[in-house]
């Protein structure tokens, strides 16, 4: 990690996430000494263990990056600032029922008409709340996680 300080530096005002899957609450300890105070976690026992473990520093900013099932929601939604994942209209949902504050979602949807990937529908997206038909204080950014199939072939031959 010696040359991890020019590299924050050399990011400007970009926030760096540090995914932290891997690796354990002394490696985090080490990158919040240099500056790094944004952390991913993509599995809920695993954040809820690190959470708990780092709980005295307020300075952390938490993602949740992972697929997040509606049952493990109540036991880990009001200790996140981010939400990578929103992913159908069920889950906030229940997001909404559990969550004491907005929260700062990416949204993702889905272009395709297949069954077979995860995504909101873009006709599910409803960007006036108040006609009843879900009332989520959610403060959203949209990601758009799925291309069409004719651009998602595309893509191998633009890298």
């Amino acid at each position: 990690m010696s040359n991890l300080k020019e590299i924050i530096a050399s990011c400007g005002d970009a926030t760096i996430v540090a995914a932290t899957k891997y690796v354990d609450t002394s490696v985090m300890e080490e990158l919040l000494a240099n500056g790094i105070n944004n952390f991913g976690e993509n599995r809920v026992d695993s954040f809820l263990e690190k959470y708990a473990k780092l709980a005295s520093n307020n300075d952390i900013v938490w993602h949740f990056i992972g697929t997040l099932q509606t049952n493990k929601v109540k036991k880990m939604i009001n200790k996140i600032s981010y939400l990578h994942s929103l992913n159908s209209v069920k889950l906030a949902s229940v997001i909404d029922k559990y969550r004491e504050t907005p929260l700062n979602c990416f949204l993702e949807v889905n272009l395709t008409e297949s069954l077979s990937k995860t995504g909101i529908n873009p006709d599910n997206i409803i960007i006036n709340n108040k006609n009843g038909s879900l009332s989520i204080p959610l403060k959203i950014f949209l990601i758009i996680c799925y291309f069409p199939p004719l651009i998602y072939n595309l893509i191998p031959t633009l890298l």
